[in-house]
């Protein structure tokens, strides 16, 4: 909502509608059963910017769409075919306002929808109208990190989303599956092409293996699979010293990797204080790890880095050119620090990268590439 009269009267009523969301949606949650059979169809709730809906077209003719708007969009709508059903609120004064909102709470009463998408993150009567609608799946747009409103009245919603547009956004809510980003892909790209093109990857004796990251977020890690083709390949390079970094052995790969020290003769693993550990990040070669403090120290010191960045973005925090950047590019990225109940249900397709993906440790002392 951009009008300033719609948000003064939003954010009035959305001192008591708010919290009265949250527990209409939990009740209806415990009911829906009862009506499950009869849920079809679904509701979209955006109220201005009739672009909004000229933008999400394509994505609404993939199913039976019904629309709470403003008047104001209604000429768009009935001009470009969009939507089934348009269910109209009078923006023009406070009671047509009034009146209009309980006109539409009594026609959406008695039906039963399979999705409720809201597309009004930050509207507090949109949520109470979210939470009323009967049905089967809610979902929406927030735009307050690890908001308890939001997790408790939506099934799955997305996070202020970045450089994802409206037609991929409508796709997401209604089903997660990822999908790459391509304005992401394509800044990743340049990126990797400006890597490969001005920093040597001659004269890499010394590598060190960071995977740990923040004991907050621990979906950042990869995994022992990918840690073994990334040990076994720097072996194979000429590599004369391969650590791996811990801050203590209680860390959940400690063990993993000292199974993979057996497997790969030249890794060593390490647990270190402080001081040591930003001394062999300073000290090395080439540092290969995910997003984390060692990256950070890493760039500091102008070393050489290959980062994994999975629900985190490499424009996030910093960047430099000496940083290559392994990612799988989501529209749902990123996500860390932003969700109670993440889009993807912690099943994590972003740390799912393809192995080929680090190709680039295939040049790393390649005597073709001096």
């Amino acid at each position: 909502m951009n009008n300033n009269k719609l948000v003064l009267i939003d954010a009035l009523v959305g001192l008591i509608l708010l919290p009265v969301s949250v527990g209409v949606r939990q009740l209806k949650k415990r009911m829906f059963k009862r009506r499950a059979e009869k849920a079809a169809g679904i509701l979209v709730i955006k109220f201005l910017g009739a672009g909004n809906y000229l933008a999400i077209k394509n994505a609404m003719q993939e199913d039976d769409f019904d629309i709470v708007t403003v008047r104001g969009n209604l000429a768009a709508l009935r001009k470009f075919e969009i939507g089934r059903d348009i269910l109209v609120l009078e923006d023009k004064g406070i009671v047509s306002l009034g009146i209009s909102a309980l006109q539409t709470l009594w026609k959406l009463h008695g039906r039963t929808y399979k999705q409720v998408i809201n597309l009004e993150a930050e509207s507090k009567f949109a949520k109470f109208l979210t939470a009323a609608v009967n049905a089967e799946t809610v979902s929406g747009l927030s735009n307050a990190n690890k908001s308890y409103i939001d997790y408790f009245l939506y099934d799955r919603y997305l996070v202020n989303p970045t450089f994802t547009h409206k037609g991929d956004v409508i796709r997401l809510l209604r089903r997660f599956e990822p999908q790459s980003n391509p304005v992401v892909v394509t800044s990743i790209d340049i990126l990797r092409d400006a890597f490969v093109r001005n920093i040597s990857m001659q004269g890499i004796r010394s590598v060190v293996l960071s995977p740990t990251c923040s004991s907050t977020d621990n979906l950042r890690r990869i995994s022992a699979a990918h840690w073994r083709h990334i040990a076994k390949t720097l072996a194979d390079r000429g590599t004369k010293r391969l650590l791996a970094v811990f801050p203590d052995s209680a860390d959940i790969q400690y063990e993993e990797f000292v199974r993979l020290a057996s497997e790969v003769g030249l890794l060593e693993v390490k647990t270190t204080n402080y001081d040591e550990f930003v001394a062999s990040i300073n000290q090395a070669d080439l540092v290969v790890t995910v997003d984390s403090q060692a990256l950070h120290i890493a760039q500091l010191s102008a070393t050489r880095a290959i980062a994994v960045y999975g629900p985190t973005s490499p424009f996030g925090v910093n960047f430099e050119e000496t940083t290559y950047p392994v990612t799988m590019s989501l529209a749902c990225s990123p996500c860390t620090h932003k969700y109670l109940q993440l889009p993807c249900g912690g099943a994590a397709p972003c740390t799912d990268i393809p192995l080929e993906s680090f190709a680039i440790l295939s040049k790393v002392n390649d005597a073709e590439c001096m």
